[in-house]
């Protein structure tokens, strides 16, 4: 195999990012041989190298997210962006013909499982002037939520708007935001107050557990045999 700056330094370089992934997927796996299984079946050879590439944007996108966090303590918007972005690198790079929205939707739908959905309904209240009063969150309308968040960073400029519970924080105190978003997919956006009772941290968990679980799912789909 030819390798355009020498074995050494690919060795080098490889052992790295080698190492950048254990480092992010450790504790979601059982063991770290499960663990090194999953990092190094997909950093093998697959079908335009869909896999390796997709592991590579979702420790990249991770870092950026998690140096986000470090920049503006307890401001998460770009980290959210980040880690959406990251969704919509895994449908792209697996060619989905779906919009954005759909992606976002769908991956939390299909990617995380049911006791994650109920946590994360669970830790969200909606209200507005002009929703029902029986308007309860299901797994899509929050992911229509993040959908808002990625737009007001895109298009809006609004960078640290959105906030969790503090991470050191032994009780639960419910934190307040308040924005334009969806309150149903085919709706037109209004200003919503959503209530919040979760960490960042237990979100991003789920982010990334998903992350996993997409790659895993399309391992066979992309395989080169």
């Amino acid at each position: 195999m030819f390798y355009p700056f020498g074995e050494d330094t690919h060795k080098k370089i490889e052992g790295e990012l080698i190492e950048d992934h254990r480092s992010l997927f450790r504790k979601y796996f059982e063991s770290d041989e499960k663990l090194d299984e999953f990092i190094n079946k997909n950093l093998d050879v697959s079908k335009g190298n869909i896999q390796r590439r997709s592991i590579n944007n979702i420790q990249r996108l991770v870092a950026l997210a998690d140096e986000l966090i470090i920049v503006k303590p307890g401001k998460y918007d770009l980290a959210i962006f980040f880690l959406l972005s990251c969704i919509e690198s895994l449908y792209t790079l697996n060619d989905y013909k779906m919009q954005k929205q759909e992606m976002i939707i769908d991956f939390f739908e299909n990617y995380i499982t049911d006791d994650e959905c109920n946590f994360l309904i669970k830790s969200i209240m909606v209200s507005s002037r002009t929703l029902p009063y029986d308007y309860e969150i299901t797994i899509e309308r929050f992911s229509l939520l993040l959908v808002a968040i990625r737009n007001h960073v895109t298009h809006e400029g609004i960078y640290w708007n959105s906030h969790f519970i503090a991470e050191e924080a032994n009780e639960r105190t419910t934190i307040m935001n308040s924005f334009l978003a969806k309150p149903d997919k085919n709706s037109k956006a209004q200003k919503v107050v959503f209530t919040n009772t979760m960490k960042f941290s237990e979100l991003r968990d789920i982010f990334i557990k998903g992350f996993i679980c997409f790659v895993i799912k399309h391992e066979s789909n992309n395989s080169v045999e």
